[in-house]
Order: C-alpha cells, then sequence, then structure tokens
C-alpha cells in the first residue's frame, strides 16, 4: 500500500512539475532568449 500511495504521489507531482514546466517555458521561453542573445553580444564585444 505505501509503495503504491508513493508510487502515485510521486507520478502526480512529477506530471504538475512537467505541465507547469511546459507552461513556463513557453510563456517565458521567448522573452529571455533576446536578452540572453543581447547580454552575450555585450559580453563578447567587451573583452
Amino acid at each position: 500500500m505505501s509503495a503504491t500511495t508513493r508510487i502515485a504521489a510521486f507520478t502526480a507531482l512529477l506530471a504538475a512539475v512537467f505541465a507547469v514546466s511546459l507552461w513556463f517555458g513557453h510563456a517565458v521561453g521567448p522573452e529571455p532568449a533576446a536578452p540572453a542573445g543581447v547580454s552575450h553580444q555585450h559580453d563578447g564585444g567587451h573583452p
């Protein structure tokens, strides 16, 4: 019984984290992409 509950909780947690990760990645994915490139360019231009 304990193992089953453990597996169920683990699966639910994994699914929740996966869903949130997907949503967060889609919501904030393209935003940090631009600043990251600019920051990298600035870093490269300034030795």
